[in-house]
């Protein structure tokens, strides 16, 4: 999978979800390494897309 096709499912997962979604679950996926799914998460940050919240080291918060 390539880079922009995580980011596009990472949107989409992000308007599905309604609580926390934990690394280990983008990772497995997106069939991808924890730091990859860190890169997309602060790519979208930085975009505006979305705001994404680091809740632990674990889990991401996706919010519109």
């Amino acid at each position: 999978m390539d880079h922009l096709q995580r980011i596009y499912r990472l949107h989409h997962l992000s308007e599905d979800c309604r609580q926390p979604v934990p690394l280990r679950v983008l990772q497995d996926r997106f069939e991808c390494s924890r730091a990859t799914v860190n890169r997309i998460i602060q790519e979208m940050r930085f975009s505006s897309m979305h705001r994404l919240n680091m809740t632990d080291s674990a889990t991401a918060t996706i919010t519109h």
